[in-house]
């Protein structure tokens, strides 16, 4: 195993396809955990590099069909899942249906998934094999199809697929894709092998999503906050000036994808955020930037007419960028990015939506299976709502702070008792740091003493006890008192203790101020009743 896992983990834009496939059948032959593999079917892994479209997928493909003979780790699930809902290509759709069966039960969260590979497959099927890497269709090299492929998926999950049964009766009458008699019979095979399977489903809780947020860190973002994004418009405009002071959806494409379940769908589906949003509680709070993958050949006006097409609309909060001074790679390794490129042109991609805070923190990330626009509001919704809270928290611990820290370090400065009574009351009720000791201020902290008796009325007022108003104010009279006795020095810390105690008391939590104020009730009761004897 460690052998296996060494050669993996060196493997690069310079290992050969022999040396893969080699690996591979080396793989199947010792059923080796397939745990290894997953490491390889990431599209921007580096084995990736430099290789085409085509390469990759004859690659992966071979990776994932071996899957049904070592068996599907969970880890490998999501992948699956996701060449079955957005590849075009048959060899890569017939790698997935295979490994489904590589499952050790059957699970019907794959059926959405198989049902939408038939849609895409339609008429782009081929023949195909995975006997060998490099087959000799001039022998006797046995083929299949993706179609057929997937049927077989179908039959081999029995029972589990009966949810299944009107979708394949709809396409085995030619009203799914136009059908010949040749696989009008295979279907009819999968349903009645389906409808005789008497083994009962086992319920499984395991979901093909797997929700995954990329570990980015602030001191991180500062290497891309300065990148430079031109706009639809040639505009110029800097990554943290763009997303600051809100929370930004940001998603990818390229105008040269040839996949429509990939960048064309996520502009249609960015279009639908819009209105969304719009229609939200969350209009003009949220932005979206959607940013191309190819920012040599996606100019401005390329970019402008492919989102217009798609019915994206531009505003001042709604914007198309490429990321200028190749500033994409650390785009690219801050935020993950699932992309690979022949020199300068992408070859794959993964479907990628971020929800970033205004600290370019991403806080969510949607990735490799099709978003819903009415779960991304969701997830802004709860993220929102969460931030609330903690900003709640954060006030009011400020709050706590204020009145009762600051107070006891203004205690200490080397000013008459008379401004230091002033002088705790300022800052219990507004922290006025700036207020310095001059006689000629008297009267203003007198007023300002006033007014904070005041408000400890008002706040006692709201919550129904006056403990921390009468505190206060017997605090400042004991202050005041020990001026006149100034030889009699507890007086001074009485009536700063009770002062300080007036402004912590006001900000607690109801709880604690009716537990705390309910005690000091008991002990005056138990200590006035003698004195009424």
């Amino acid at each position: 195993m460690d052998d296996f896992e060494k050669n993996i983990k060196s493997y690069d834009a310079s290992t050969s396809e022999d040396a893969i496939a080699k690996m591979i059948d080396i793989f199947k032959e010792k059923q080796v955990n397939g745990i290894l593999l997953t490491r390889l079917l990431p599209q921007n892994h580096p084995l990736y590099v430099g290789r085409g479209n085509n390469q990759m997928n004859r690659i992966r493909g071979y990776i994932i069909a071996a899957f049904e003979q070592i068996g599907l780790p969970d880890n490998a699930f999501i992948f699956i899942c996701e060449e079955l809902e957005n590849s075009k290509d048959a060899y890569v759709v017939a790698a997935a249906a295979k490994a489904v069966r590589g499952m050790t039960l059957p699970n019907a969260a794959i059926l959405p998934f198989l049902q939408k590979a038939i849609y895409n497959i339609g008429h782009k099927d081929n023949a195909i094999t995975f006997d060998s890497y490099k087959p000799d269709w001039n022998g006797t090299q046995k083929y299949t199809t993706a179609t057929q492929e997937l049927l077989a998926t179908y039959k081999w999950m029995g029972s589990s697929a009966k949810e299944a049964l009107p979708f394949l009766t709809d396409y085995s009458n030619g009203l799914i894709t136009s059908i010949d008699t040749k696989l009008k019979n295979l279907i009819l095979d999968t349903i009645y092998s389906i409808n005789n399977d008497n083994k009962i489903p086992k319920n499984i809780c395991c979901t093909p999503y797997q929700y995954n947020t990329p570990n980015t860190k602030l001191k991180d973002y500062a290497s891309i906050k300065h990148s430079l994004l031109e706009d639809q418009n040639n505009n110029k405009i800097s990554i943290d000036d763009f997303i600051s002071k809100s929370y930004t959806i940001v998603a990818f494409f390229y105008t040269r994808c040839d996949n429509p379940n990939k960048c064309s769908l996520t502009i249609s589906k960015l279009a639908q955020l819009q209105q969304l949003i719009d229609d939200s509680s969350f209009q003009s709070k949220i932005k979206i930037a959607a940013i191309t993958y190819d920012s040599g050949y996606d100019t401005p006006d390329k970019i402008k007419n492919y989102a217009e097409n798609r019915k994206f609309r531009f505003t001042n909060d709604y914007k198309c960028f490429r990321i200028l001074n190749d500033d994409f790679d650390k785009v690219k390794t801050y935020l993950q990015l699932g992309v690979n490129y022949v020199g300068s042109v992408v070859s794959q991609h993964q479907i990628e939506l971020y929800i970033l805070d205004a600290n370019g923190i991403v806080k969510d990330k949607f990735s490799q299976l099709q978003w819903n626009p009415e779960d991304v509001i969701s997830h802004i919704k709860i993220l929102s709502q969460e931030s609330n809270k903690i900003s709640s928290k954060i006030k009011r611990a400020i709050q706590s702070i204020s009145n009762t820290f600051m107070v006891l370090v203004v205690a200490f400065f080397p000013k008459c008792p008379i401004c230091w009574a002033a002088y705790l009351s300022a800052f219990g009720l507004s922290g006025i740091s700036w207020l310095k000791y001059n006689p000629k201020f008297l009267f203003i902290i007198i007023t300002i003493m006033i007014v904070n008796l005041g408000v400890l009325y008002y706040k006692s007022k709201i919550t129904q006890s006056y403990i921390p108003f009468v505190l206060s104010l017997i605090g400042i009279f004991i202050t005041l008192c020990s001026t006149i006795f100034p030889t009699i020095a507890f007086l001074k810390m009485i009536g700063l203790f009770l002062v300080i105690f007036s402004s912590a008391l006001i900000v607690l939590p109801t709880k604690y101020n009716q537990l705390i104020t309910n005690i000091i009730n008991n002990l005056l009761n138990f200590f006035a009743k003698p004195l009424f004897k």
